[in-house]
């Protein structure tokens, strides 16, 4: 057995197991949602004198690494001790309501959820709905919570064969109460540089958390550019079209491209192509600029790894990657 020690508990720890992994099977309740690293939801402190090693470090900001934090399923257990504490994720649920449920397309719905004034969370994270049964799945926080607009908005795809997904879609289900873990995450707008650029690429309903982000920078007086691109096969998955276009008009240093990633669906007033590709065919210097990247997976590296080619900072590339859960028949 391995030393491990969480919050002054020794934990018994096999070598080569994540820290995760070790807390988890000890039976300590730490949060979690991906173990890839990316969601961020499983973060805790080094508290000890071995600092946690870059691997499980990668994926953090810069203020989480600067403060000793470390991702608990990146974190394999070797020969040094570790000790390590909580970072303040929010593992009790509050309950919250599903008011309202508005089809955007033939396949999204924006769905609108009622929480306690204490809940607090920033556009761009996302939280864990659980419904009655026990069934939870993540989804992204899509609006920008207001004493106005005390509601937070999902969009939600629906999936044929998806446990929650055509619960969620269906307008029957408003009224329901769920329960909610988090907020989770740090995809989210950073007031700290007003005047830097902003680069927004997303595909499918990786496009919630970018529309919450953009929403934040537009209402704290954002100065940069803010260039959005919003990518889908079929024509219905741009399901937010005609409102970013007209947002566009409205904000001189906002700027909306629709993109077909299918080539022979052609339509006016989009472009066609993989989103990410014509955001950097169009943008080829991003020094100084900040990304934002959500939807699948493999766009999700493959645009990351491209913005750091073209000059972009390693702490200024933000991603929310979007793991569909496993449908039934």
């Amino acid at each position: 057995m391995k030393e491990l020690i969480f919050e002054g508990r020794p934990v018994a720890a096999l070598d080569g197991e994540t820290v995760l992994e070790a807390l988890l099977r000890d039976g300590i309740a730490i949060a979690h949602q991906c173990r890839k690293g990316v969601c961020l939801s499983c973060a805790v402190h080094s508290i000890g004198r071995c600092p946690p090693p870059m691997e499980a470090q990668m994926s953090l900001p810069l203020a989480a690494r600067n403060q000793n934090q470390a991702l608990a399923c990146q974190w394999r257990i070797g020969s040094d001790p570790i000790e390590i504490a909580g970072a303040g994720t929010i593992n009790r649920p509050q309950s919250g309501r599903i008011e309202q449920i508005e089809l955007l397309s033939p396949s999204v719905a924006r769905v609108l959820l009622s929480v306690p004034r204490s809940f607090e969370a920033e556009a761009g994270q996302y939280v864990v709905v659980r419904r009655r049964d026990g069934l939870e799945r993540p989804y992204s926080i899509a609006s920008l919570p207001t004493q106005a607009r005390p509601f937070l908005e999902l969009h939600v795809r629906r999936y044929d064969g998806g446990l929650m997904s055509p619960w969620l879609c269906n307008r029957e289900t408003a009224g329901k109460r769920v329960d909610l873990f988090g907020p989770y995450g740090a995809t989210t707008y950073r007031p700290d540089k007003p005047e830097a650029n902003l680069l927004l690429i997303g595909t499918g309903t990786g496009l919630a958390p970018l529309y919450g982000i953009l929403q934040d920078a537009l209402a704290q007086g954002h100065q940069g550019q803010i260039a959005l691109y919003h990518g889908s096969r079929a024509r219905d998955g741009l399901y937010l079209d005609a409102e970013l276009s007209e947002l566009a008009t409205e904000s001189p240093n906002f700027s909306y491209t629709a993109c077909l990633s299918d080539r022979e669906n052609t339509s006016t007033g989009t472009a066609i192509g993989r989103a990410h590709e014509i955001a950097f065919m169009r943008h080829a210097d991003l020094k100084g600029w900040r990304v934002y990247l959500c939807g699948l997976p493999a766009m999700v590296a493959s645009a990351r790894r491209s913005a750091f080619l073209a000059g972009a900072a390693f702490d200024d590339i933000f991603i929310d990657p979007f793991h569909p859960a496993p449908a039934t028949a």
